[in-house]
């Protein structure tokens, strides 16, 4: 806003000074209105353009001068946090585990030969879950598709006037690929029903990444 109002402050009155007002009506560079105190009003290698320039080069200097401020800011509060001892500073991204250390009590057992065990707060494992990790975001775009129907049900004029809700073509992937078979459903009902689906599939791959785990 600071800077709107520096340029027009600045760049308005200068380009209102421009000759460019003052021709004939029938001269193809007359202009009128809101044009005076735009750059149409400024002849070509104009004073005006000065203005231009030099106002330009001012806000380029103010805005690398604030960014260069937000990141010393950006930096100092960084090594701030960086310099508290805590864990989460201290934390240890390890890959490719042997098959005989798969495990928590593996992992750990490894880094006590090199560490005090007072040194270790904790050590998490992780298994890679594909299908489990698809079946969350499945879940999660349905729902998030779910509420914007019922968005659409209260502030959509259109189906607000005719009391209807939101229909689509499951089947239809988007605009430019599959036609789909042309039936469509209710969203709200549809999306609704596919949350169920997948609380199941996501029950099912929990279930067997913890059988997976325990018999590791």
């Amino acid at each position: 806003v600071a800077l709107s109002l520096l340029t027009c402050v600045t760049l308005l009155p200068a380009y209102a000074t421009g000759p460019h007002k003052n021709l004939d009506r029938s001269d193809p560079l007359y202009v009128s209105g809101v044009l005076k105190v735009t750059m149409s009003n400024v002849e070509r290698g104009g004073p005006q353009l000065w203005a231009t320039w030099i106002v330009e080069v001012g806000v380029m200097l103010i805005l690398y001068i604030a960014s260069y401020r937000d990141f010393e800011r950006f930096t100092w509060y960084a090594r701030k946090s960086r310099a508290v001892r805590t864990a989460r500073n201290f934390a240890a991204l390890v890959t490719d585990i042997p098959p005989q250390l798969a495990c928590a009590d593996g992992v750990r057992r490894v880094f006590e030969r090199v560490y005090s065990p007072h040194d270790i707060v904790a050590v998490h494992f992780y298994t890679a879950r594909p299908a489990l990790d698809k079946a969350l975001l499945a879940w999660t775009l349905a729902l998030t598709l779910k509420e914007r129907a019922m968005w659409r049900t209260v502030h959509d004029r259109k189906l607000a006037k005719h009391h209807q809700r939101p229909t689509h073509d499951p089947h239809k992937k988007c605009c430019s690929c599959a036609n789909g078979t042309g039936e469509a459903v209710d969203s709200i009902e549809w999306y609704a029903a596919e949350q169920e689906r997948l609380r199941v599939e996501i029950a099912r791959a929990q279930r067997e990444c913890r059988e997976r785990d325990a018999a590791q």
